[in-house]
């Protein structure tokens, strides 16, 4: 993992948010919460996920209209 992806992790961590990731087979999942085993190195993998996220978020936010 980069210097960089590491720095992201540890402020986000010392925040206190959860942090979902896609993690590819060779990527270290050190510091991740919640862990998604993906090919995160296609396209077509990328936008799945992103229409999935989209999704869930979209229902999220009905139900929260719905339930208040």
């Amino acid at each position: 993992m980069s210097n960089k992806k590491c720095s992201v992790i540890k402020e986000i961590n010392s925040l206190e948010i959860p942090i979902i990731g896609l993690v590819n087979t060779q990527d270290n999942p050190l510091g991740i919460d919640y862990i998604i085993p993906s090919n995160n190195k296609t396209i077509y993998s990328i936008k799945y996920y992103k229409q999935l996220i989209e999704y869930i978020l979209k229902v999220l936010k009905i139900e929260y209209k719905i339930n208040g």
